[in-house]
């Protein structure tokens, strides 16, 4: 085998990279700072693959249902696994031009503090009363872990009772003050929507969603957050006007309004994130945009006036509110982006 997937991963950890790339044909690489990095190793072989599933599959909590996965589906799907005083790692596996590849995600082995992120103490205030909190963002922009130290924050400061429902189970959680149940679809639960009815049931305080995709769980999340528990669920979208618009948008034509009006109702916040590189490149901050539910914006979520969302967030600084525009604009004058990336970043979010 020409990969030595322990060092390998080793390597990546003490690099501080966030993802490994393995694909037929070109070599090992990482993801540092948000750039792709070689290792001056040779190309991946079909057979380097299969060597490589069949070690992260013995690192598995379920080795034998993995190996067996990893032959017998058909497209793509996802495992997490650990390796001791290292890490844990989500591990996408996939097909390619009738070929195995697989994309990993590094996960530190502590569970950040909200100190260390960045995150401001306005979102942390959001998390202690009840309601629905949107955490939101591209693929890779760190959403798990914002999810991750809130959690942190939760067990630790309010003695919550949380349960998390993930696919797959990223960071893993010591109870803290509190007492939290982490649930895996496919393991634990058959999906996002029968963990979440399951998760009622366990007497919680918190419940975390790892994605909000359908309008099963749209539902049974929007039921949730009315009845007097925390609800922080995370979506892939770059504003947080699309994001309430996503969500109403998951429900019938014949029951969005009543979903306006239950979201209106429930909404805490929306926080939406993006990692940035710094100027010289050696790490990523965050860059985030948050919506506060106050009274005028549970108001236009009622009357589906999405477009003004961003004026709301513009004229409401002095509730904690913040566009992306403007946080990355403060990031540059403190020097720690630079203009070009910046203005590439505002672009998106367009």
């Amino acid at each position: 085998m020409s990969i030595d997937m322990l060092g390998l991963i080793t390597v990546a950890f003490r690099q501080g990279a966030s993802d490994i790339h393995l694909v037929k044909g070109a070599p090992p690489t990482l993801r540092v700072a948000g750039r792709l990095v070689g290792l001056g190793l040779p190309p991946v072989t079909p057979e380097d693959l299969e060597e490589a599933l069949s070690f992260l599959a013995q690192h598995t909590n379920r080795p034998e249902i993995a190996q067996e996965e990893v032959h017998s589906r058909e497209y793509a799907f996802d495992l997490s696994c650990e390796i001791e005083n290292l890490g844990r790692m989500r591990v996408h596996i996939f097909h390619e031009k009738g070929s195995l590849g697989v994309s990993l995600r590094l996960i530190a082995s502590q569970v950040p503090a909200i100190a260390e992120l960045g995150i401001p103490d306005t979102m942390v205030e959001l998390c202690n009363r009840r309601g629905l909190i949107l955490v939101t963002g591209p693929v890779g922009s760190g959403k798990s872990t914002t999810l991750a130290a809130l959690v942190r924050h939760l067990l630790d400061n309010r003695g919550a009772r949380v349960v998390t429902i993930e696919d797959p189970i990223e960071y893993q959680f010591p109870h803290f003050r509190g007492i939290v149940t982490q649930k895996e679809v496919g393991l634990d639960c058959e999906s996002f929507h029968s963990g979440l009815v399951d998760a009622l049931r366990e007497d919680p305080d918190v419940i975390v969603l790892g994605e909000l995709r359908d309008p099963a769980s749209a539902d049974a999340t929007l039921t949730a957050s009315e009845t007097g528990h925390l609800v922080i669920a995370t979506m892939h979208t770059p504003t947080a006007a699309r994001a309430l618009d996503r969500l109403v948008d998951l429900f019938p034509t014949g029951r969005q309004e009543l979903a306006r009006h239950s979201l209106s109702r429930a909404l805490n916040g929306v926080f939406v994130q993006r990692l940035l590189p710094t100027r010289d490149r050696t790490r990523r901050v965050l860059a985030y945009e948050l919506l506060v539910a106050i009274p005028a914006v549970r108001s236009l979520v009622r009357r589906g006036e999405y477009h003004q969302i961003n004026s709301a967030i513009e004229s409401g600084q002095q509730y904690g509110m913040i566009t992306m525009a403007k946080h990355i604009q403060k990031l540059v004058a403190q020097g720690l982006v630079s203009p070009e990336d910046a203005f590439d970043e505002v672009e998106i979010g367009e």
